[in-house]
């Protein structure tokens, strides 16, 4: 990779590249390299081949980083693709990328993240969300997954996966059911939203942050957003909630935002079904329908057996969930 990223820096005036390119883990996706050169250090990020050669992808890019300069001028702390010829997705040897400048930051694990953090979080959530909030629906659309489908090709093609697809068949189905019929029920409005903003795409540098992976912006509703990304910042790991942190992230929100709170939280927890596209997103890479490499495959196998796992922790967790989000409420009372 390294004659690439010469030839990159080179295209960029990022300068000459003074070592080899490092390999940033932490990504589900994409490739993330960190770059030294005699102009500083930057951050490239190589684009999955397998998500470009979807035909809407250069569409959804060109979308997400008009919404990143929208952000840009709120002055939301995230960190910004860098432009040049007025273009920040850029094009090399058939491989596209962007690059940034470099943060001296990481992501919190789930055991550093605290109360404070969350509360943090919730506000920077409330502060996007109220860019261009309107009281109007989401024009995106939660498509059907046809999860037999994928049952017939695993049986062919991987055991392990569809052992773990057969035994989950049933409650998979019942959640996306469930999820896009509740959908009715949930508040009509639209927010730019960032539609992955969990603790890994937050880098901290003692009490400063930068928001990261900005490419997935695009309109949706925001009371979705928060629900899942409450949820997100409120994991412990081992399939253990800190109900805490999840009820500093609803006061982050909301003591920040002009939505209400009092909603339909039972419809809201159902549509959360954000997790059964992740799901089978990682299905058509470890099935080799959808993947770049034996690399990914292998990435997207072990992701679903986590996000299944996942999956069950939060139906199980329901009743729970649900009690917590109305003891946080009464407080807005």
């Amino acid at each position: 990779m390294k004659g690439f990223f010469e030839k990159a820096a080179e295209a960029l005036s990022l300068g000459t590249l003074l070592s080899d390119p490092v390999q940033v883990t932490g990504g589900l996706t994409h490739r993330m390299y960190r770059l030294e050169t005699s102009c500083g250090r930057f951050a490239a990020k190589l684009l999955n081949p397998a998500i470009m050669q979807r035909p809407t992808a250069l569409a959804n890019y060109a979308r997400a980083d008009e919404l990143e300069d929208v952000l840009k001028e709120h002055h939301i702390s995230a960190v910004y693709a860098l432009e040049h010829n007025g273009q920040k997705l850029q094009l090399l040897d058939d491989r596209h990328f962007y690059a940034y400048e470099w943060f001296d930051g990481k992501a919190l694990q789930a055991c550093e993240i605290t109360g404070p953090h969350c509360y943090r979080m919730g506000r920077a959530l409330a502060k996007i969300h109220g860019i261009r909030l309107r009281s109007e629906a989401s024009p995106a659309e939660s498509p059907w997954i046809d999860w037999a489908f994928y049952l017939r090709l695993a049986e062919k093609a991987d055991r392990s996966v569809y052992l773990m697809l057969h035994d989950a068949l049933p409650m998979l189905d019942g959640c996306l059911t469930k999820g896009l019929a509740a959908v009715c029920r949930i508040p009509a409005f639209t927010a730019i939203c960032h539609n992955d903003m969990d603790p890994k795409n937050v880098l901290w540098a003692r009490e400063q942050y930068r928001i990261i992976d900005l490419e997935c912006l695009d309109e949706a509703n925001p009371y979705c957003e928060l629900y899942e990304t409450a949820l997100c910042w409120s994991d412990c790991g081992a399939f253990k909630m800190d109900f805490d942190r999840f009820a500093a992230f609803l006061r982050g929100y909301f003591t920040h935002s002009s939505l209400s709170p009092f909603v339909d939280w039972e419809a809201l927890y159902t549509t959360n079904i954000g997790r059964l596209y992740w799901l089978e997103y990682n299905l058509r890479r470890a099935l080799r329908i959808e993947y770049s490499d034996e690399e990914e495959r292998c990435l997207g196998l072990r992701e679903v057996h986590t996000t299944l796992e996942q999956i069950k922790h939060y139906n199980r967790m329901r009743d729970d969930i649900l009690s917590e989000i109305a003891n946080t409420l009464s407080h807005f009372s």
